[in-house]
């Protein structure tokens, strides 16, 4: 995804579950749902099919987070990486070879241009999209439990500064909760196309996050789109 795409494609609610004595949401608890966001976005990773001159077919197709222009990163890989107590394999040898251009995305697999001509590829190295900095709009979590001491402004503030410090997230400053006052608005109601189209019009991010406070030590990890399908995760 291209930073500051304002695409809002989609809205992740998040739902946290816990007691009064961490305000609804422990360190731990955010640290958790940081990291589950980062695994919602990979590194998008191919494997070249064929090269014929400068071209490159691509295991890559339509559907995938991929479009004409991205820039990819061509890699060779190794020998694999073997601990050496366990005997586990944990990864492989790779060797940066330079860059590649997509210049279509076919229904089974995309064409890439090497920006390299003196760069020599082979079928089976791979390809990988680069480091993806992505920025989130957080909205006030809704408190859905009668314990008093749970401050949702704080939590919101929380989260903000875990993802702040995440080396791939941003959030911008925007105060979110006075322009959902000014537009008579609250969080939930502005999960719809026209709402966050407006949104859209305010503030450059990527994506927006909401979130609620219940009772259960549960969490569900739900996506929504524009179209009104839900998935959802436990995590």
């Amino acid at each position: 995804m291209k930073k500051n795409s304002l695409s809002f494609v989609f809205v992740c609610v998040f739902w946290f579950f816990g007691t009064a004595p961490v305000l609804g949401a422990s360190v731990e608890s955010l640290d958790r749902i940081v990291s589950q966001i980062d695994s919602m976005f990979p590194p998008l990773e191919g494997v070249v099919v064929s090269i014929d001159r400068q071209i490159l077919t691509l295991d890559l197709k339509q559907g995938q987070p991929i479009k004409q222009g991205d820039r990819l990163k061509l890699i060779r890989f190794g020998r694999d990486i073997i601990h050496p107590v366990s005997k586990k394999k944990i990864g492989r040898k790779e060797t940066d070879l330079g860059e590649v251009e997509v210049i279509e995305v076919r229904q089974n697999f995309s064409l890439a241009k090497l920006m390299d001509s003196t760069t020599l590829v082979r079928a089976s190295d791979g390809v990988r999209s680069p480091f993806n900095e992505l920025t989130f709009v957080v909205a006030t979590p809704r408190i859905e439990t009668k314990k008093k001491t749970i401050d949702g402004d704080l939590l919101r503030i929380r989260l903000e500064e875990k993802l702040a410090s995440h080396p791939r997230f941003q959030v911008p400053s925007f105060e979110l909760d006075l322009w959902l006052l000014e537009n008579n608005l609250s969080a939930q109601g502005l999960l719809t196309p026209k709402h966050l189209a407006q949104l859209r019009g305010q503030v450059k991010a990527d994506y927006l996050l909401v979130s609620s406070v219940g009772y259960k030590l549960q969490a569900l990890l739900s996506t929504h789109r524009p179209t009104g399908k839900t998935s959802q995760n436990t995590v």
